[in-house]
């Protein structure tokens, strides 16, 4: 058996995958050999064997010319990288999770602060949850302005990584996965992977006792082969445990991740942690809000700060549109005309309104109540 690997994670769109260039993609057997061949002890070796080396000796000066990691989105994740994305049931995993994809996909600014190397190419696999999904998705659509998303592929089931013996896998296994994108790169209608989403580990571990070491190995097995041979990072969206303290299961899961994003709920606004990251400083946290979008909501982040936001220049900007409202009870008034009356960039405009609604100090409509949030129908603000 023959499986070529990826000697490069970082692609570009238009270049067809190294290990697929002129090869044929392996088989689900090889790859499930390939598996068991990992586990396996190896034969005894005899003496007058020629020995074909599989560990390569390198020096000090070859190891310090490798090349330095590479990001994908920069401090967030990188290629090749397996990462989890985690927290608690309200905590806006999810709305993080699809604004990341939209971020990848675009090549844009992620959370205003992390660039991202270029247009990525973006598996979601959906194991629970799906219904839901079409609204969270059209309204971060609608918030970057596009109708469709370059680079990305949907799927309304979440592979599985955990099978009691390789022999026997289920059809819908991370194998089948690797399989069949492999044959679709092959037949150039599908590109190079360089991020892949499961969503959520739970759903995709059916079987398998979180809080085991060893079955968190076989879990953690298939997640580097789907790196190995698709040449991708992995990011798994998982849940915290009981307590709320860190995430569910073994705490191998999270001594074999590369990076870990927490998302909390915390006094009326939501939290992005870095809560790992392997091979950086772990930066400091970013908060955001939810705000209405269409049928759902989608991730409005807060300008990243240095730890020393001048709190009192923000009440003065807020005291001052309040002020102008005021003059004008019953007057809808748009972002942009009261950031220009306060004298600062309407986005950050938006977010200073946004609290004052959710305190009451003001209130917010649609400039057309029969038709869709757009950028022709904005919101529009006022006090009675």
């Amino acid at each position: 058996m023959n499986i070529p690997q990826n000697e490069n994670y970082v692609k570009s769109n238009a270049q067809a995958t190294p290990h697929l260039n002129g090869a044929k993609p392996p088989s689900l057997p090889d790859i499930l050999a390939l598996v068991e061949a990992s586990t396996v002890a190896p034969a005894q070796v005899e003496t007058d064997t020629k020995v074909v080396p599989r560990f390569e000796p390198l020096s000090l000066s070859d190891l310090l010319s490798m090349p330095p990691k590479q990001w994908l989105i920069d401090q967030v994740i990188g290629a090749g990288d397996i990462g989890m994305l985690y927290g608690a049931p309200g905590s806006a995993k999810t709305f993080v999770t699809v604004d990341l994809i939209f971020a990848a996909c675009l090549g844009r600014q992620f959370a205003g602060r992390f660039d991202v190397a270029r247009q990525l190419n973006v598996a979601y696999c959906a194991g629970e949850g799906v219904s839901g999904l079409p609204a969270r998705f059209a309204a971060a659509a609608e918030h970057y302005g596009v109708e469709e998303l370059p680079g990305f592929t949907f799927f309304a089931t979440a592979p599985s990584l955990f099978c009691e013996s390789q022999a026997t896998a289920q059809a819908e296994s991370i194998q089948q996965f690797i399989v069949e994108w492999q044959q679709r790169q092959a037949e150039g209608t599908a590109q190079p992977l360089d991020i892949l989403f499961v969503d959520t580990l739970h759903s995709a571990t059916a079987g398998a006792d979180e809080n085991s070491a060893k079955d968190t190995g076989k879990v953690l097995s298939l997640c580097k082969l789907a790196t190995k041979l698709l040449g991708c990072a992995v990011v798994l969206i998982h849940h915290t445990n009981k307590a709320g303290t860190g995430e569910r299961g073994s705490s191998a899961l999270r001594g074999a991740m590369d990076t870990m994003l927490e998302c909390r709920a915390v006094a009326g606004k939501f939290v992005l942690e870095c809560a790992k990251l392997k091979d950086g400083e772990k930066w400091r946290e970013q908060t955001f809000d939810l705000v209405q979008m269409l049928e759902s909501v989608r991730v409005w982040w807060d300008e990243p700060s240095d730890g020393n936001t001048n709190l009192s220049n923000e009440n003065e900007h807020r005291a001052t549109m309040l002020a102008f409202m005021k003059s004008q009870p019953g007057k809808r008034l748009t972002a942009k005309v009261l950031a220009e009356v306060s004298g600062i960039q309407q986005v950050k405009a938006i977010r200073l309104l946004y609290r004052m609604v959710d305190n009451g100090e003001c209130k917010s409509a649609l400039m057309y109540a029969d038709k869709p949030n757009s950028n022709r129908n904005p919101l529009t603000y006022f006090v009675e």
